[in-house]
């Protein structure tokens, strides 16, 4: 017999580094040993001086026509710098370079992904939600 379904998902996920999940969440330890989640790291892409949300960029993806899904995440590309990339899975014929103009037409430069990949699927967790990379990860 194998080992559990909660060490095959846990040895499977992407944010598993050196033995420890990276979630994201941040939390506080009580008095009495209790751990709360009191929120989520970053959820920003640092582009220089500015912040992009990711949901705000894959929302505009997700408004082409032959775009289903988005994901959006950043990249580090430097000690502090990152770069926004987009996995889509398309619901028609569609190319990397023709997202890339149809977002430079609907958002800031700097919020526009740099790379474009088109997936069959993403990743997603037991539950069926898509799983995002860690911020700043070099995926």
């Amino acid at each position: 017999m194998g080992p559990p379904l909660w060490r095959q998902t846990l040895e499977a996920n992407p944010n598993v580094r050196n033995g420890y999940l990276r979630s994201g969440d941040l939390g506080r330890f009580d008095a009495a040993g209790n751990v709360y989640v009191v929120g989520r790291r970053s959820p920003f892409i640092k582009v220089g001086a500015n912040r992009v949300e990711p949901a705000e960029v894959e929302n505009v993806l997700r408004l082409h026509p032959s775009v289903s899904e988005a994901l959006v995440y950043g990249v580090k590309i430097g000690a502090i710098e990152e770069a926004v990339h987009a996995d889509v899975i398309a619901a028609g014929a569609v190319s990397e370079r023709e997202l890339a103009d149809f977002c430079r037409q609907r958002l800031d430069g700097y919020k526009c992904p740099r790379r474009i990949f088109i997936k069959d699927d993403l990743p997603r967790n037991a539950h069926g939600k898509i799983i995002r990379p860690a911020p700043g990860s070099t995926k």
